[in-house]
């Protein structure tokens, strides 16, 4: 594996955990949930995932069905609150289990190239609940002013 991809897969799990704390803190409840299933979701694949140096020589389907989990996940969320970061993370869950489907269909896929496409997905998620999650804590901050005018006017 490059040296690069080391730098990328380490940093990831860090950063989803940094996210759960700052869905806790600024979120609501939509992007706490999904941070909560990215850190369930980032551990299950750590524990689950085959063999250092073997990795994904084969089709992972313990991989496969966390991610397909993740993505029926976020689907429900994608309907049951329509955001444009909700729909767009779960387009691309769909698309990271796109990969399952690729070494599926294509066993000589090279390991990299699996792992490359299956993980490419993982920090633009990250940046959609990001997103989320400031437009959550500027919705919250315009309602708390709001409320506060309402508030000075009765009085």
């Amino acid at each position: 594996m490059p040296a690069w991809t080391i730098w990328y897969v380490e940093a990831f799990p860090p950063l989803v955990a940094l996210s759960l704390v700052a869905a806790w803190r600024w979120g609501g409840a939509t992007e706490l949930v999904v941070a909560f299933l990215y850190l369930a979701a980032t551990d299950l694949q750590k524990i689950f995932a085959g063999v250092a140096g073997i990795r994904f020589v084969h089709f992972e389907p313990a991989v496969a069905t966390i991610d397909i989990a993740l993505l029926f996940g976020l689907s429900v969320l994608a309907h049951r609150r329509p955001r444009v970061w909700i729909v767009g993370s779960a387009a691309l869950q769909l698309i990271g289990c796109l990969a399952h489907v690729a070494k599926a269909i294509q066993p000589a896929m090279p390991a990299l190239v699996y792992e490359i496409l299956m993980g490419s997905t993982g920090y633009p998620l990250l940046l959609l609940l990001w997103v989320g999650i400031a437009a959550s804590k500027r919705k919250a901050a315009r309602q708390a002013r709001t409320d506060r005018g309402q508030a000075a006017r009765r009085h």
